[in-house]
């Protein structure tokens, strides 16, 4: 699997930021990502322009296999 560009990261929690609620994720969202229920979230990505299609395909790949990167991305963003 190849690497994404440096400030990826960053520039995913900046995306997903809506996802946080003073802090936290709602379990709905939650439970989609533990079912890899993830579609919404590749396409948020997608529809984002920032990526290109290997970064995405990289990322689907990833989450897809461990739903649990996804989930800590979402939760890089938020503040304690």
């Amino acid at each position: 699997m190849t690497a994404l560009p440096p400030g990826s990261s960053s520039s995913l929690r900046a995306l997903f930021s809506y996802e946080l609620h003073d802090g936290a994720i709602d379990s709905a969202a939650i439970g989609r990502i533990h079912r890899g229920d993830i579609d919404d979230w590749i396409s948020a990505v997608a529809r984002a322009g920032w990526f290109t299609s290997t970064d995405i395909r990289t990322l689907e790949q990833r989450w897809r296999a461990d739903p649990r990167a996804l989930l800590d991305t979402l939760l890089a963003g938020r503040t304690k």
